[in-house]
């Protein structure tokens, strides 16, 4: 089975699952959360782009300040392979999300992020700075409990000793929340 079709199985389950209306956020909630996807990269290095796939993990925490902003910690992972060459890459960034909906039982919302990712590429390893922003929808299960989609697109830049690397991707990721 590829991979991609994992990504499709909770999508499926989630239009077959008993939904509920969540908790009413407000000041002091919680969320955590875990997410995974594959995405579609294009990288730049040395004036030439290719194209490859990538895995990627995330796990985020976060507490809203009101009904509609939470702020918290995002930790990345992304594992990519072009067939030449072999990357690791782990980040850590605050992020702030709105949410448009205090209520019920699916609730879109948008997403940006700030922070820094370590890159070991072949050997060759260096820090960076990362940003992304992200859109998705969260569909509660029970009352503290979602699935959530988003659509990702992020930029990571570093400066390798074999010259000025910068990754941007886009990213379909499928994820798990709770909320306290």
């Amino acid at each position: 089975m590829q991979p991609r079709l994992l990504l499709l199985l909770p999508t499926v389950l989630s239009a077959s699952c008993q939904t509920s209306e969540g908790l009413v956020f407000q000041s002091g909630t919680s969320r955590s959360s875990f997410s995974a996807g594959w995405d579609a990269s294009e990288v730049e290095d040395s004036g030439s782009a290719t194209e490859v796939t990538t895995l990627q993990a995330s796990a985020q925490t976060g507490a809203f300040l009101n009904s509609t902003m939470e702020i918290g910690l995002d930790l990345d992972y992304f594992d990519q392979e072009d067939g030449n060459s072999n990357s690791n890459s782990m980040g850590i960034a605050l992020y702030g999300r709105y949410w448009f909906q205090q209520k019920g039982n699916a609730r879109a919302w948008a997403e940006a992020s700030a922070g820094y990712a370590n890159i070991d590429l072949d050997g060759d390893s260096d820090g960076g700075l990362s940003w992304s922003g992200s859109a998705g929808i969260s569909q509660f299960l029970t009352p503290s409990t979602a699935l959530e989609a988003s659509l990702r697109y992020a930029n990571n830049s570093y400066d390798l000793a074999s010259g000025p690397l910068e990754i941007t991707s886009t990213s379909l990721l499928l994820g798990y929340a709770i909320f306290y």
